[in-house]
């Protein structure tokens, strides 16, 4: 316990401290800092034991940006189900973009996401346009820096009522 943070991460990259549930919770306790690394070096034990109660959300968000396989980054996610990821200045993959706004999504991200929406694949902005079309309140909220993109494409939908689209399409008018 009275190590220095530089020898613990040494003994984290020799493999001399094991994963497991007591050493798991040491870390976090006495050394945060060397957590994210103990939790990288070992991995598969990691995602087992955040399987089985012990998971992080905040340790689970800042490994989404390390350089792991997207499988193994979805797997992480599965241990935190219905808790909220911020996708906002992260530097992940599309397809654990789309996942984590399918089953991880932080609803305050929703401002920035309507305005970067034109920057994003084609399968994220799906996702987005579907948030979007879900939470309309948002929108309207959000109106003077929804993409053009997207206000083009919410305002062309059936799926809100012509109502709602006409009072956006006032709100608006201005940019247009």
């Amino acid at each position: 316990a009275e190590l220095s943070v530089s020898k613990v991460d040494s003994l984290i990259g020799r493999k001399w401290i094991l994963m497991n549930e007591e050493n798991l919770i040491f870390i976090r306790q006495t050394y945060p800092e060397a957590t994210i690394k103990y939790a990288q070096t070992y991995l598969s034990e990691y995602i087992e034991l955040s399987s089985n109660g012990l998971a992080d959300v905040n340790e689970i968000s800042e490994m989404l940006e390390l350089p792991i396989e997207d499988q193994k980054k979805i797997e992480l996610l599965n241990t935190i189900p219905g808790e909220s990821v911020s996708v906002v200045n992260k530097n992940i993959s599309s397809q654990v973009f789309r996942y984590i706004i399918e089953n991880n999504y932080d609803s305050s991200d929703s401002p920035a996401l309507f305005e970067d929406y034109s920057r994003y694949d084609n399968e994220v902005k799906k996702c987005i346009l579907k948030i979007a079309l879900s939470d309309f309140a948002a929108i309207k909220t959000a109106h003077e820096k929804v993409d053009f993109n997207l206000l083009d494409l919410i305002l062309r939908s059936d799926e809100i009522a012509m109502a709602s689209r006409k009072e956006l399409m006032l709100l608006v008018m201005d940019r247009i």
